[in-house]
């Protein structure tokens, strides 16, 4: 019987409970033949070290941890998609800035929903994840994702540019900004200025930069 490993990572004991619950009680029955394991972890990376890469692993995270930023949490959708071949990631986030939505979907998780969504829809794109696990396919938005994803979808953002804003979402000051990127103050305050004259009098704007 072949196996799926399903890590569901957040610290939040609500989300975990009721991500495990719609796991183990309606999509199993999607793969017979396969057993489902499932297991809870608060920090992304106690869920980046596998014990056999030859296993089949779903990844469902809300990209909010206690003890980890939103730029950690994609800088980890990276590292686990280039360190292991058999993963599905799915996005299940708060975040309702259409930049952090176009962060995310640029690190190319498998789905990208909201928690907002009705219980029906994370349902059906859990589904979806777990029905087409053997499939390679393009990143999944959830209805309300991808409406929100429409508002920056024709903004020129450079890579660098979104990761400005990821860190401004945790907080994070120019200088610690910088820090965390590896790079000069001088080019952090460029790289903001050169976002802030994109998004002008966007309704993005209001949100996004502060």
């Amino acid at each position: 019987m072949n196996k799926i490993n399903v890590s569901i990572v957040s610290s939040n004991v609500y989300f975990n409970l009721g991500i495990k619950f719609l796991v183990e009680h309606n999509l199993a029955s999607l793969l017979p033949g396969h057993r489902i394991m499932c297991s809870i972890k608060t920090s992304f990376y106690d869920s980046f070290y596998f014990s056999d890469d030859s296993e089949h692993r779903i990844v469902i995270m809300d990209l909010d941890t206690s003890d980890e930023t939103l730029y950690e949490g994609l800088k980890f959708i990276t590292q686990i998609q280039e360190n292991h071949e058999n993963i599905r990631i799915v996005v299940i986030t708060r975040y309702t800035n259409p930049l952090v939505i176009k962060a995310i979907s640029n690190r190319k998780p498998s789905v990208i929903m909201l928690q907002q969504e009705p219980l029906s829809v994370i349902t059906q794109y859990l589904g979806i994840t777990f029905s087409t696990f053997y499939v390679n396919e393009i990143t999944l938005l959830s209805p309300i994702a991808s409406s929100i994803l429409s508002y920056a979808r024709d903004l020129k953002c450079s890579p660098r540019e979104l990761e400005i804003v990821v860190c401004q979402q945790d907080g994070l000051s120019l200088k610690e900004t910088a820090k965390i990127m590896n790079i000069p103050y001088k080019k952090v305050s460029f790289l903001k200025c050169n976002l802030t004259r994109k998004l002008g009098s966007s309704e993005i704007n209001t949100y996004t930069l502060g």
